[in-house]
């Protein structure tokens, strides 16, 4: 088959869509989302400048020393993507669970309807010297591990996971 069948969520929000698709589906005999993957784009959402706003952490630029003492700060911020990470999770446990979940972990690009307000984020370990945000690899990773074991938790059955970025 060359079409692709995976669906594809970019954002929390879109998953109230889903669950309209998923719900439908769950009175068949076979269900095609136990095969069909469904794709989360888990950091786009910080494209939106409201949801960027809520994760960031000003108290990442301070720079310390290993005895506590402040020594300056950066021009670098580290974002504290809680706040995103919970809107993930809330809005997944309001569809039944899915068994074939593929992670795209692809930095967030800039919606063509943004008009300017998009602030472009760096994995931490490639931050410009300019200012900049950044999200530390360990945070991404730590959402993903939360999905895939709330869904292995949820699931009856064989779950497949598949972690992908650019």
């Amino acid at each position: 088959m060359s079409e692709n069948l995976t669906e594809r969520i970019t954002n929390p929000k879109h998953i109230q869509d889903l669950k309209i698709d998923l719900t439908s589906l769950s009175n068949a005999s076979e269900s095609p989302t136990q095969r069909q993957p469904i794709e989360l784009v888990l950091l786009q959402p910080l494209s939106d400048p409201d949801l960027l706003e809520a994760c960031r952490n000003p108290d990442s630029q301070i720079r310390r020393r290993p005895n506590g003492v402040v020594c300056g700060t950066s021009n670098q911020e580290f974002l504290d993507i809680g706040p995103l990470s919970k809107a993930w999770r809330e809005a997944l446990l309001t569809i039944p669970p899915i068994s074939n979940l593929v992670f795209n972990l692809a930095l967030p690009k800039e919606a063509e309807k943004r008009n300017g307000s998009f602030q472009k984020v760096y994995w931490v370990t490639a931050m410009p010297q300019e200012p900049s945000v950044g999200v530390h690899l360990r945070d991404a990773m730590a959402l993903v591990i939360t999905i895939a074991t709330e869904m292995k938790i949820r699931v009856d059955g064989d779950v497949f996971f598949e972690a992908i970025y650019e």
